[in-house]
């Protein structure tokens, strides 16, 4: 039983390991394909400053966020270790705008989450 749980533990500790060495650029993550898309009435501008407002404090920790501007809208997004945790593109459209939110290699992302959600 001493053998088994010693296994267990250093079989997680390596996933983590390699979990969390593992980098992800927005490219990767955007390769994986958004996990959500969303319309909204608010333009890209008012979806960018809430999400990114929510992301900062989320976790009683500062994250920091990279808010891009592109052609037609934003790119938000955080990262840790050269690694992507978070994506999100914003771009304006006809009577408001639409968002994709990508995730790269992260854990724990729950808030991050909703922030997206709720912030459309």
């Amino acid at each position: 039983m001493f053998l088994e749980n010693k296994v267990l533990r250093c079989s997680i500790f390596v996933m983590l390991f390699l979990l969390f060495t593992a980098c992800a650029t927005p490219q990767n993550a955007r390769d994986k394909g958004p996990i959500a898309m969303y319309k909204s009435t608010k333009k890209a501008k008012a979806v960018s400053a809430c999400v990114a407002t929510a992301w900062e404090s989320d976790y009683g920790l500062t994250n920091p966020v990279n808010v891009r501007p592109t052609e037609n809208g934003y790119t938000l997004q955080i990262s840790a270790n050269a690694n992507t945790m978070v994506l999100l593109d914003i771009i304006d459209v006809d009577g408001g705008s639409e968002s994709k939110y990508y995730k790269g290699y992260v854990l724990f992302e729950e808030k991050w989450d909703k922030a997206v959600e709720s912030c459309q």
